[in-house]
């Protein structure tokens, strides 16, 4: 088994008020991460939201990976929700807009699992990261709703 990491972050947005913290975040957690024996597979800074969904698609289906690695993923960035999910907001995410604009977290881990990740910690650092927390539990369990209860 092999132990990977993709940190990624938003600091300079478009349509929002910037997060200046964020650079020196994703360097600290990515420093520590490889202090542990964590392999950085993915870095980005303030992608857009096709760039971050491409970016984990392209890590997830590459040959460098095995289904029985261990991933940690970390984003920090603004979060929004909705009336049903949380989403990570990406530098070109507009508020208002955000099932069109934004990157849902329960889309991340579909992303991560469909691809064949069976190890996966992932960690979100932004507004409303507990329903972030809920919503990403929908995929691994399909009799589960948004609100992560069971249906």
């Amino acid at each position: 088994m092999r132990y990977y990491a993709i940190t990624a972050g938003t600091s300079s947005y478009a349509n929002t008020d910037p997060l200046p913290p964020v650079p020196q975040d994703l360097a600290d957690v990515g420093a520590a991460l490889d202090a542990v024996g964590y392999s950085s597979a993915v870095t980005l800074t303030d992608p857009r939201t096709d760039e971050l969904r491409r970016a984990l698609d392209t890590w997830v289906n590459s040959d460098i990976r095995a289904d029985d690695d261990a991933l940690i993923l970390y984003y920090t960035g603004h979060g929004e929700r909705d009336s049903r999910r949380h989403y990570l907001l990406c530098a070109d995410s507009v508020p208002g807009q955000l099932a069109d604009t934004a990157l849902a977290t329960e889309d991340v881990v579909r992303i991560l699992t469909d691809g064949g990740v069976r190890r996966l910690l992932l960690i979100v650092d932004t507004c409303y990261a507990g329903q972030g927390t809920a919503d990403a539990l929908s995929p691994l369990n399909p009799h589960t709703d948004h609100d992560g209860l069971l249906a």
